[in-house]
Parts: C-alpha cells; structure tokens; sequence
C-alpha cells in the first residue's frame, strides 16, 4: 500500500503569534491580562528569550491556557532552551488541541503523521485534522485534503480532497495551490480544466513551487511533465535545511521548508510503498 513519505522534524517550524491566532484560543481564556501575558510570551519567543518566554507561559498552561500550552509545546519539540523533546511536545499539545486550538490541531497531527514519536499513525493525523479543518485551520485542511487524496487514515474521498485543498489554496498555502493544479489537470474531484490548472500552477509558481513550471510547461505544449512530476523521475526540488529550526515566521505552526514547498509531497517518487 503506498502511503506518504514520512517527513522528519529537522525541516522549518513556522508560529504565527497574532491577535488572529490569540483569537482562536477557547472563549473565556484571553482576558486583557491573559492577551497581555501571552503576548509578551510569544515576544520573548521570537526574541529567543526562550527562558523567559517559558517563565511567562507556563502559570497560564497550568491553568489549561491552550495557547500558552501550544507555546511550551512548540518549544519542547524545537529544543528551545531544553533538550528538544517529542512526548513532551505532545502532551502539551494534546492539552491545547483537546481544548480545540487550531493550530494544536494541526501540529499534533503533523507528529503522528511525519512519525516523529515513532511510528506513523495516518488515522490519528486525519482525525486531528479533520477538527482543524473545521476550524479552517490551513494546513490542517491541505494535510486532511492528502490522506483524503490518497485514501490514508480513512476512506477515499477525491471531492472532499479537493474541497479542503482549495480551502488551503485560498488562504494563501502554496502546496495547496500546487494540489489544486494537480486536480484540475488530472480530473480528480474535480471537473478536468486545463485553463484552472494553470492559474493555480501559476499561483503556486509565484509563492515559491518552481515544480509549477513544469506543469505549466507541460499545458502549454513546451514539454514538461503533468502535475509537476520531475520529467526525469527525480527528486522534487527543496529538501529540507539541516540543523536547528529557523526562528519562527508567519505562516504554518509547523511546515516544512519554503511555507510547505516540500510538505506532504503528492509528487515525490521516492515515496515508501
């Protein structure tokens, strides 16, 4: 049975700390003092003051503060200011995501889906993010739209693949603007619509998907391979930077490099079988 390339942890954690994501936190948690903490929190975080930034979060995740738990928790995997630590991670982040944080969602599901606590559960990751697509989380929608795509973790659903793949698209996610060229271009759960392909591998293109440009290539008649496939068989580009994860930036909590470039490969021929 094929199923998804397993992705490790070395590769770019990304965090958005902003009034948006301090707005997804359950109601009742962000008083003005609680904003006003946790703010500094994730200050001290992107300063690096990574002992700080813990001193901050923690009163507030002993309290059952999802958004201070998702911090200590992105902490914890990345290593920052503590032996990285994957269990720890996770239960930090099971805390946050039971409360329904969407970000939560997503990371926690991104664990059991890379393996990085062993063992890849696809069934696990799509039932996080099946509730972190309901929140429109992005990355959540694009990771449920793959193992739909591919029938892991549960039943086939090509449409419903689609359907949260252009939900990602449409809130900017690159590869998910990439998946959407794909479907457009091969049919699959979706209406065959060469013209729709190319806007969206044009789209993909422009936020950082150079494989785009094959499809895009490839519809215009100049060769190239469909769907973005390297002609040759090779590997896709953009692999991940080696060492400690970058600082965070806006975008995905915990994507792999170039804002999902490489993330959840539907494309990648070294997939495991």
């Amino acid at each position: 049975m094929t199923v998804v390339r397993k992705l490790g942890l070395c590769c770019v954690f990304l965090i958005l700390f902003s009034a948006q994501a301090f707005a997804a936190a359950p109601p009742g948690q962000m008083d003005e003092a609680t904003y006003t903490a946790m703010q500094q929190a994730a200050d001290a975080f992107k300063a690096k003051d990574f002992a700080k930034a813990k001193q901050l979060a923690q009163p507030y995740a002993d309290k059952n503060n999802a958004v201070a738990q998702f911090l200590l928790g992105l902490m914890a995997a990345r290593g920052d200011g503590e032996t990285a630590d994957m269990k720890k991670a996770e239960a930090y982040w099971r805390k946050s995501a039971d409360q329904g944080f969407p970000d939560a969602l997503f990371n926690l599901g991104y664990l059991y889906f890379s393996g990085s606590l062993g063992s890849r559960d696809f069934v696990k990751a799509r039932s996080l993010w099946t509730k972190g697509a309901a929140a429109k989380q992005p990355d959540a929608m694009f990771g449920l739209g793959l193992l739909m795509m591919q029938g892991e973790g549960g039943p086939k659903d090509e449409k419903g693949a689609v359907k949260n793949f252009r939900g990602a698209a449409e809130q900017g996610r690159p590869r998910a603007q990439f998946a959407m060229g794909q479907a457009y271009l091969t049919g699959k759960g979706i209406g065959q619509d060469p013209k729709a392909a190319r806007v969206w591998f044009k789209k993909a293109l422009a936020n950082g998907i150079p494989e785009a440009q094959q499809a895009i290539n490839f519809i215009d008649g100049k060769g190239g391979a469909p769907g973005g496939a390297p002609a040759s068989g090779g590997k896709s580009a953009g692999k991940p930077p080696a060492g400690k994860p970058s600082s965070p930036a806006a975008g995905a909590p915990l994507m792999p490099p170039s804002s999902g470039a490489e993330a959840f490969d539907m494309n990648n021929p070294k997939r495991q079988q």
